[in-house]
């Protein structure tokens, strides 16, 4: 049995195609992200039909949103997708391709309505039919402008009040043709303008460092960028840092500022923040604070990498704020079980790097 269905389709684009596979995988957590902010911002109650790559196919059967509806999940979904990727430009490490140009990724929106039946394929219903088919084409259609809210004549004519309330834009009409589909009209509005309403986030502060810290330097044959994946990839860190009996985060999250884990040895638990520091220009910067070493009140890794000639040096500097007399009396025996766990945990990672 057919009803009339409202159709909805944020699209996010902006990636190229990445080469080296850090950077696919980091672009594949960066849309996961987005993609589940596109659903946690769905206030329509719209059922997800699918996950399509970049895209998310929404659908509400036997219902059509009005124009005032849309417009107002456009601008929400709008403008959480923009500020996570402000904060996460902000936030960001990572030097490869896909982090650095995230925040450049884009969103669109085709907004569509007809006649559709519903199947059930493993126990997931989702609609069907050729309207179905006519919002995916219209994915892909003349409009210059990267992000835009797409309608079409079908939605709006079913609909009572304007699909342009005065603090948006006008509407900008538009048609193109499609292989079996004829000619479809639609119209569309440009979103440039809500950029104005993303707020930015503030900048992380810089920890306070120690004026002598103690340091540790190792040699690793690879580029400084291989390596920096190794150290900050959390998947990876039980490969070469035995000391953990295991480690506790948020699986398909890149590494940031402000990202949290948890080292679990024995029955005492740590948890760590990563935190970056500007130690001069061409290098790469990973560090971790806590406040859960009982003699400081604060302490932090930094590992500094610099490369020459396919040769990555890693300077480590520990850096404390020591609590009076626990930190006096307790630091040196720790400070030796600290830097004899870390010199054998880094001549582990050199040798995964280096041999495999």
């Amino acid at each position: 049995m057919s009803h009339k269905s409202f159709f909805f389709i944020p699209d996010i684009s902006g990636f190229t195609s990445f080469v080296k596979q850090v950077e696919i995988e980091h672009s594949q957590h960066i849309i996961s992200e987005l993609l589940e902010l596109i659903i946690d911002s769905n206030e329509l109650d719209l059922s997800v039909a699918e996950v399509e790559g970049d895209a998310i196919f929404f659908y509400h059967a036997n219902r059509i949103h009005d124009s005032i509806e849309i417009l107002s999940q456009v601008e929400k979904t709008y403008i959480a997708f923009h500020e996570h990727l402000k904060q996460y430009e902000t936030q960001r490490i990572c030097p490869c391709g896909a982090c650095s140009s995230a925040v450049n990724l884009s969103l669109k929106f085709i907004a569509d309505s007809g006649e559709s039946q519903m199947i059930t394929v493993k126990g997931k219903e989702k609609p069907f039919g050729e309207s179905v088919i006519r919002v995916h084409r219209l994915l892909k259609n003349s409009i210059s402008q990267k992000e835009y809210l797409l309608f079409t004549g079908d939605l709006v004519g079913s609909e009572k009040t304007p699909i342009e309330p005065r603090q948006w834009p006008g509407r900008i009409c538009g048609k193109d043709e499609y292989q079996d589909l004829g000619e479809i009209t639609y119209k569309s509005i440009p979103l440039s303008f809500l950029q104005e309403k993303v707020t930015y986030p503030p900048q992380p502060k810089a920890q306070q460092l120690t004026a002598k810290p103690l340091t540790h330097t190792i040699e690793i044959q690879a580029n400084k960028y291989e390596v920096f994946e190794w150290l900050t990839n959390m998947d990876k860190r039980d490969l070469w840092n035995k000391d953990v009996t295991y480690f506790k985060y948020q699986k398909g999250i890149v590494n940031r500022s402000g990202y949290q884990h948890v080292c679990v040895i024995g029955n005492q638990t740590i948890g760590f923040e990563t935190v970056t520091h500007d130690f001069g220009e061409g290098k790469l910067v990973y560090g971790e604070k806590t406040t859960e070493i009982p003699i400081f009140k604060e302490a932090s890794s930094y590992f500094i990498l610099e490369e020459v000639d396919e040769v990555t040096t890693i300077k480590v500097e520990f850096h404390y704020q020591e609590k009076p007399v626990l930190g006096f009396l307790f630091k040196r025996i720790l400070f030796k079980k600290i830097f004899t766990g870390l010199k054998k945990n880094l001549k582990n990672l050199k040798y995964l790097i280096e041999i495999g």
